[in-house]
């Protein structure tokens, strides 16, 4: 699960007893407890809430010259807050933390959009919330998350220049915890007309393998014990293993080696942490532990291991190294690797700028210094911005103030030096780009934190944020002109809930558009290891395309570090490009 960075989300996120998240009470510890004995703690909370928020309930707004709405001017946040709740009410059976953050996001909304500053009364209400149910140091961590000035003036931008309503931001929040789902506005991609009967999947009832690809139908045929015979009978003839030798040793670095089966290293989400440390209180009430500031032991058993642990804690750089030097030795032979993003460590409360980029360099030096020869293709996480998940559109008026150049730029500087080739201008416009992998094969990087529900510009802007999808859309078409087939990689899997319902079937139609030349997508975020479906989003019973979501790098958290080997139908005739199999190791 995810934390948010804003104002707003610390709030309803510590109020959320049973949200998953990291705070005092945890969702599987909630469910082993008595059930009433839960409902009064909940209600103690909301009710505890409820005091601090009528508190400051008559504070005035602040004159607003340029208003247009006299009748709002001058009223208490109450008064206000119910004549703005009447215009876009609900009507729907809402949970306690649906209700309580309308209560709070109608009042802080409605207070900023008038004149009001986060800089008062908003932060010390959000702040005494925080103080009041955080464990875990909450002076330190209410004071970093709720006060950090660069997190103030986002919110308070979009707040003035649009009116968000208490529901838009709830249900971007809480999705689907109580709250109608975060749908953004209603919108859509321009798509071009099928060109021919044959080139979409949809097309087709059903996706048959190639009659004359001899190599995928014999893949199909084989048990899973015989398909790693399969593949060193392929790939590892003696003339590339003469090549394998002379890449590890530096030479023929920029050679592509055809093959009849490609192996593909995924690797995501390692979240490195340079803070961590052996010994260090691993059971903490953070959303991250294993640090020097993680507070005292209570007993032995909370101690940080060596190589990482199962609880709250990201990976250290030794765990990230030994996994890279396991790879060398179990698979030489791969032909290149993805890297799809969330480089950064969870301690969301004292990130910042320079902490990122440095963290960003230094897992390039990793990577390069295992792999030095092997392209490898990446994506901007989540995690890499700062404030975390902040990514405003750049095409908006927000751009001059609020930018991530400084991000898109030093990625795309590193990305160049990993694949061995220079990334496109688009990585410096908003973090995507489209390469020529292979022969034949074209990788197409997209920003899905522009689909990001936790990204609270999508507040201001919901539609098709960074012309990701128009972009998209334009790529897809020229590599169908072209005869080439296209794999999709990004951060936030399209199809999961933290991509915003509007955004994710504007893609799937995209998807179903171009079935026939999309023939992978590859993500990471969720941290499990999963795979999602496309449907024709005309014809919903015909399966159109595959999402192959890998398990994170690191233990974070009760997870098993993780990569996978897929199998691809490489450099052949009539290659199909598909993932013909993939290992998690």
């Amino acid at each position: 699960m995810e934390w948010t960075r804003l104002s707003l989300s610390v709030l309803v996120v510590t109020i959320n007893l049973y949200n998953g998240l990291s705070m005092s009470v945890n969702i599987n510890e909630a469910n082993n407890r008595n059930q009433n004995l839960l409902n009064q703690n909940v209600l103690s909370k909301t009710s505890s809430i409820q005091k601090v928020i009528n508190q400051n309930e008559n504070v005035h707004f602040a004159s607003n010259q340029n208003s247009n709405d006299g009748n709002l001017k001058n009223k208490t946040l109450q008064e206000a807050l119910m004549a703005l709740q009447s215009m876009g009410h609900n009507s729907e059976e809402e949970s306690w933390q649906c209700t309580t953050c309308k209560q709070v996001a109608g009042m802080m909304s409605t207070y900023i959009y008038f004149g009001g500053s986060m800089n008062g009364t908003i932060e010390r209400t959000l702040r005494n919330i925080c103080n009041m149910i955080v464990d875990y140091d909450p002076d330190t961590f209410c004071t970093g998350l709720i006060s950090e000035k660069e997190n103030q003036l986002e919110l308070e931008w979009i707040y003035r220049n649009r009116y968000v309503y208490a529901e838009e931001s709830c249900s971007q929040l809480l999705g689907n915890r109580g709250c109608r789902d975060f749908r953004g506005g209603e919108w859509m991609v321009e798509i071009p007309p099928v060109k021919n009967n044959n080139n979409s999947l949809s097309s087709q009832k059903v996706q048959s393998p190639d009659p004359n690809n001899n190599v995928e139908n014999e893949y199909l045929n084989k048990t899973e014990t015989e398909y790693s015979n399969k593949h060193t009978e392929l790939s590892n003839t003696a003339e590339d293993k003469n090549i394998i030798e002379e890449l590890k040793d530096g030479k023929n670095s920029l050679e592509v080696v055809s093959k009849q089966v490609l192996k593909v290293l995924h690797l995501t989400d390692p979240h490195y942490d340079p803070r961590y440390k052996v010994g260090s209180n691993a059971a903490c009430h953070a959303p991250l532990c294993c640090n020097d500031d993680s507070g005292d032991l209570m007993s032995p058993s909370d101690a940080a291991g060596k190589w990482g642990d199962y609880r709250h804690c990201d990976s250290p750089k030794w765990l990230l190294e030994n996994m890279y030097q396991h790879i060398l030795e179990n698979h030489p032979d791969v032909d290149y690797i993805l890297n799809t993003g969330d480089l950064v460590p969870h301690h969301i409360w004292r990130v910042s700028q320079e902490d990122n980029l440095d963290i960003i360099n230094e897992s390039t030096e990793m990577m390069l210094n295992y792999f030095p020869n092997i392209p490898i293709y990446s994506t901007v996480g989540n995690h890499e911005s700062f404030p975390v998940n902040s990514f405003p559109a750049p095409e908006t008026d927000a751009w001059a103030t609020f930018n991530v150049q400084w991000l898109y730029d030093s990625l795309a500087e590193q990305w160049s030096r990993l694949m061995h080739q220079d990334v496109p201008s688009t990585a410096k416009y908003a973090g995507y780009y489209s390469v020529l992998a292979r022969p034949g094969l074209r990788i197409i990087s997209i920003n899905t934190n522009y689909c990001y529900r936790f990204n609270w510009w999508l507040l201001y802007k919901s539609e098709d944020p960074g012309d990701v999808l128009k972009w998209l859309t334009k790529e897809l078409e020229s590599a169908e002109a072209a005869e080439e087939k296209v794999h999709i990689i990004g951060h936030v899997p399209p199809l999961i809930s933290d991509c915003f319902q509007q955004w994710a079937h504007q893609f799937s139609r995209i998807v179903s558009r171009f079935s026939n030349t999309i023939r992978g997508q590859f993500y990471g975020h969720s941290h499990f290891d999963e795979f999602r479906l496309h449907y024709d989003t005309d014809a919903t019973d015909i399966p159109v395309g595959v999402e192959y979501i890998t398990p994170n790098n690191g233990p974070f958290n009760h997870l098993n570090p993780a990569y996978r080997i897929f199998y691809v139908d490489g450099e052949h005739d009539n290659s199909s490009r598909v993932a013909l199999l993939y290992d998690t190791c």
